[in-house]
């Protein structure tokens, strides 16, 4: 908001009567170098939002920077939507949300804040979101999410703002400055370490990291089938280890991967078979 305009940067429909969000008007530019950098634009205000997320570990930062170029202050709200289920639930009955001392509670799921301007605590309120997209898969058409909190940050007049959030399952110690300069340097090293000239394939190097996963279960690599709704499978695995983990010079990764899967199929078949070969069920 500024003056008395106010602008939604977000964009989202919804199944009930509440307005579509149009902020795709305002949405000017991405770019991608290390990290996804969005750029809204509104009557001379400027809006990017940074992400990034800490390696291996459940955690992502996001640094908002106001840039102010009017002649009133520039304020910019923030109000997460949270989902308190596993991916691919789309709950249409509302369910106990709160938030405390940078910790919101959602139902047996719990979602930890470090924020670097003040949170403030809100009544719960529900938005029934529609999924057009969606739908045509055989996915949940609509979907409840809820908002029970939110940061304003403000930008006086020709003068700048910076907002940073990380966000986490069970509390992270780095900052959210210090998570995005990490992302930085990993992805300037796996850079390096392919060996790699041309600016198209280093751009692949960088896209390849996001498929390569640690796995919770096993304590190994892996590789993801892709985002948002799927894990990682045998098959998957095997066809894009070339692309991911050889060709970008990733040989201990691949060998991981390679050593974990082994692994895998030998608890499988011990599982099928007993001790004299005669499958059980």
């Amino acid at each position: 908001s500024c003056g008395e305009y106010h602008a939604c940067l977000s964009t989202q429909d919804f199944a009930d009567d509440t307005p579509a969000e149009d902020g795709w008007m305002h949405f000017s530019s991405l770019v991608v170098e290390d990290t996804p950098c969005w750029a809204y634009d509104v009557r001379g205000v400027r809006v990017t939002r940074e992400v990034a997320m800490a390696f291996e570990q459940n955690a992502v930062a996001l640094r908002y920077t106001i840039e102010n170029r009017t002649g009133e202050e520039a304020e910019l709200t923030l109000r997460p939507m949270l989902l308190g289920f596993e991916k691919g639930h789309a709950p249409e009955k509302e369910w106990p949300v709160a938030y405390a001392d940078g910790v919101f509670t959602m139902g047996e799921m719990a979602l930890h804040l470090a924020a670097s301007a003040p949170v403030e605590a809100e009544e719960p309120r529900y938005f029934m979101q529609a999924y057009m997209h969606d739908a045509p898969d055989g996915r949940p058409e609509k979907g409840l999410v809820a908002s029970c909190a939110c940061i304003r940050v403000a930008a006086k007049a020709g003068q700048s703002a910076v907002v940073t959030l990380v966000a986490s399952d069970k509390g992270c110690e780095l900052s959210a400055e210090e998570i995005i300069a990490a992302q930085k340097s990993r992805m300037a090293a796996l850079r390096d370490q392919s060996g790699l000239k041309d600016a198209a394939a280093l751009q692949l190097v960088n896209a390849a990291d996001a498929y390569i996963a640690q796995r919770a279960s096993t304590g190994g690599k892996t590789i993801l089938a892709g985002y948002p709704f799927f894990g990682d499978w045998g098959r998957d695995t095997m066809i894009a280890l070339p692309g991911c983990c050889l060709s970008t010079g990733r040989y201990e990764d691949a060998k991981n991967i390679l050593i974990e899967r082994n692994l895998r199929l030998v608890v499988y078949t011990a599982q099928k078979f007993d001790n004299t070969g005669v499958g059980v069920e």
